[in-house]
């Protein structure tokens, strides 16, 4: 089971740059979290520690929506990413998470996020992307996981998940485009 995710877990390194690259390209929005509608989101995560929210929604080039957190108006310092990806495979597309902060020790193990308050059974993956930068990946591991998320994401309303203490709630404008260029058996 460890080995088949591990195939399925590798994940480009540009999902960081990419989710705090600028601000001016359609599909990418930064909310300031002291105002009404940075304050209203600010409660939804559970957390004031951050002033700054880059949004990044799906397309058809981009397979992922993307949530940058950071004190640092240029998103330079303190920056936390977390990303929902469509990720294409030998069975079709699969949705995976990522969280782009220091997970501790590098291993891999069975956990739980949640998705709209419903509990999804993962395998976790704490690895180094490169030197400096680990990454969590989280990888739900039944067909029903899968298709409860990609009903959740397909509603076109936006999605809450919880990887970790705070939840992030991603944009869902673009996923059925994007899931229909990945969602392609292997020839």
């Amino acid at each position: 089971m460890i080995s088949r995710a591990k195939k399925i877990l590798c994940l480009p390194g540009i999902l960081l740059l990419a989710a705090v690259s600028s601000q001016a390209v359609a599909g990418h929005f930064v909310i300031d979290m002291q105002t009404d509608e940075g304050r209203k989101l600010a409660k939804t995560i559970g957390t004031d520690k951050y002033r700054y929210a880059l949004f990044n929604e799906f397309s058809k080039d981009a397979p992922y929506s993307a949530i940058a957190l950071s004190n640092s108006e240029g998103f330079k310092d303190g920056v936390v990413v977390y990303n929902a990806v469509i990720n294409a495979t030998e069975q079709g597309a699969k949705m995976i998470f990522t969280q782009f902060v220091d997970c501790g020790k590098l291993q891999t193990n069975e956990g739980f996020i949640e998705v709209n308050d419903q509990p999804i059974k993962v395998l976790h993956e704490c690895r180094e992307e490169k030197p400096g930068t680990k990454v969590s990946i989280f990888l739900p591991v039944s067909d029903a996981a899968q298709h409860y998320i990609y009903n959740a994401f397909a509603k076109d309303v936006p999605v809450k998940v919880r990887m970790d203490k705070h939840p992030v709630v991603f944009p869902t404008d673009g996923f059925l485009e994007a899931w229909s260029v990945r969602n392609k058996k292997a020839l």
